[in-house]
C-alpha cells in the first residue's frame, strides 16, 4: 500500500528557488562560484533528513564564474611575457595596453554569449593587476554592472611620490594622462555599484591613505548627481593587511554582490566550504600552440 510526505509548503518552494537560482548569475570570480550548489544542498539535507531517505547533492547548481588569467601568469608566464616588455610593441606603433584590454573584453564577450547569463547581473573583480583589469574593463564597458577591483589602481597623482604604485607598464601606458587619469576612469563606474578595496599594510601598492583620496573621494560628486551615492563603497582590510584576497576581502565582496544580486531572504553572506572544488594549476591550463607570438 502506498505512502505519501507531508513536507511544508515553503520548504518545498525554497528547494525551487534554491535549485534554479544558479542560472541567473554570472561572474568574473572563482572565489563565488560554488555559493548557490552549497546553499541548495543544505535544502536537500534537510529533506533528507526528514524523509530519511538520501538525496544526491546539486553538481550544478552555481554561479559561473570565467577566469581571465593576467598575461605573465599561468601558461603565458615566462620572460617574453613580462609586462614591460610592452614597450617593444609601443615603439613600434601598436599600443601593448590594447592587448589586455583585448583579451578582457573578448573574456567578457564569451561569458555574455552563455545562453544562461543574465545580463543584469555581471560582476567583476580581481586582485592586483586583477584589480587594475576590474577597474578599466568597468569603466570601459557598461555590461559590467557591479564592480570590486581590490588593490588595482590609484589617480596618478599619489603615484608621483609612491613609486611602488607605480604598477607595471599596462597601468601606466605612454601618453595616459593626455587623455584622462583613474579619476575619471573610476567616474565611469558611475551610476553602477561599485566597492574599492585597499590593504592596510598594503606590502606591494595602494595604500588606503594614498589611494582613497585620489581614487574614491572625488568620485563621490558624481555617484551624487546620479542620486546614487550609497552604491559607491570602499573597504579598508586589517586582516591580514596585507596584499592579498584572503577572507576578510573575500567576506566583503560576497556581501556587496548579495546588497545588490540577492533577494534578502535569500542571501548568505558567510563562506562556504569549498575545498573538495579546488584545482591545481594544471587542471587550468587550456593548451597553447607550439609557437604562440610573444612580446619579445
Amino acid at each position: 500500500m502506498g505512502s505519501t510526505v507531508t513536507l511544508p509548503t515553503w520548504l518545498v518552494v525554497l528547494a525551487g528557488i534554491l535549485a534554479f537560482a544558479g542560472l541567473f548569475d554570472r561572474l568574473l570570480n572563482p572565489a563565488v562560484r560554488w555559493y548557490l550548489r552549497s546553499r541548495a544542498n543544505r535544502v536537500l539535507a534537510e529533506v533528507s533528513a526528514r524523509l530519511k531517505i538520501s538525496i544526491r547533492p546539486f553538481q550544478q547548481v552555481k554561479r559561473q564564474a570565467l577566469i581571465d588569467r593576467l598575461v605573465a601568469c599561468g601558461e603565458l608566464e615566462g620572460p617574453d611575457y613580462q609586462h614591460y616588455n610592452i614597450a617593444y610593441l609601443d615603439v613600434v606603433g601598436v599600443r601593448g595596453v590594447s592587448l589586455f584590454y583585448l583579451a578582457m573584453k573578448r573574456a567578457l564577450d564569451v561569458l555574455m554569449l552563455q545562453p544562461r547569463t543574465d545580463p543584469e547581473r555581471v560582476a567583476m573583480t580581481g586582485l592586483s593587476g586583477g584589480g587594475w583589469q576590474t577597474a578599466v574593463l568597468s569603466a570601459l564597458d557598461e555590461r559590467i554592472t557591479l564592480t570590486v577591483p581590490v588593490a588595482g589602481h590609484s589617480g596618478m597623482q599619489p603615484r608621483l611620490h609612491a613609486f611602488g604604485d607605480l604598477g607595471d607598464l599596462e597601468q601606466v601606458p605612454s601618453d595616459f594622462l593626455t587623455v584622462g587619469d583613474y579619476i575619471h576612469m573610476t567616474a565611469l563606474f558611475a551610476p553602477r555599484p561599485a566597492l574599492l578595496i585597499y590593504n592596510q599594510h598594503d606590502n606591494c601598492c595602494f595604500l588606503p591613505e594614498n589611494a582613497l583620496p585620489a581614487t574614491y573621494d572625488p568620485v563621490v560628486p558624481v555617484y551624487q548627481l546620479y542620486g546614487r551615492a550609497s552604491v559607491f563603497q570602499y573597504y579598508i582590510n586589517e586582516n591580514p593587511g596585507t596584499h592579498n584576497y584572503e577572507q576578510d576581502n573575500r567576506l566583503r565582496f560576497y556581501k556587496f554582490i548579495n546588497d545588490y544580486f540577492v533577494d534578502p531572504e535569500r542571501r548568505v553572506d558567510e563562506e562556504l566550504p569549498c575545498d573538495g572544488e579546488l584545482h591545481t594549476e594544471e587542471e587550468m591550463d587550456v593548451g597553447l600552440p607550439d609557437y604562440n607570438p610573444s612580446f619579445a
